[in-house]
This record gives structure tokens, sequence and C-alpha cells, in this order.
């Protein structure tokens, strides 16, 4: 319960754009990503997960907020926020 909480403000906290640093060893399509940078795109709160581009390897990954640590806090890059203005949720169709 505690731990739940404690995700809770992390992730409430983090904002889209910023670059966070990995500090556990997390594997993402067989690259361990320990000490890499990614950019968060979104913010999972029914997981308690974030969705960040590693764009050092190409690939999307959802890490917990204890795996990551923000590099400043609460600062969007021009490139993140020239990168995520590129990007959108898939849609669905039933085409």
């Amino acid at each position: 319960m505690v731990a739940a909480k404690a995700m809770a403000i992390i992730t409430e906290e983090i904002v889209r754009g910023e670059i966070v640093r990995f500090t556990a060893s997390y594997d993402v399509f067989g690259y361990d990503v320990l000490d890499k940078t990614g950019v968060v795109a979104q913010i999972i709160n029914t997981a308690g997960k974030l969705l960040v581009y590693v764009e050092e390897i190409g690939e999307w990954c959802e890490p917990t907020p204890e795996m990551i640590e923000r590099i400043d806090p609460g600062h969007i890059s021009k490139k993140s926020a020239k990168f995520l203005a590129t990007t959108r949720k898939l849609q669905y169709s039933d085409d």
C-alpha cells in the first residue's frame, strides 16, 4: 500500500517530455538500458509505469518509476518537445 502511494506521487510529478536515466538493469528487446537515457512519452497511471523512448536503441519500454532517475525534473528540452510533437497514440479502427 505504501509503495503504491509512493509510485503515484512519483508518476504525478513526472512531466511528459522529461529526460530520465535508467538506474536498474532492464532488458529492452535484447538491450540492457542501464545508464541509458530516454524521453518520457506517457505516464500510465493505471499500471504504475511510464512509456519511455530510448533513442540510443530506437525502442520503447515501460519501466516502473523505481527503475529511473529524473535528469532535470520538470524540464522539457527542445529536442524532446520536437520529437513528441511527431508522435501520437496508436488509433485502432475496424477497417
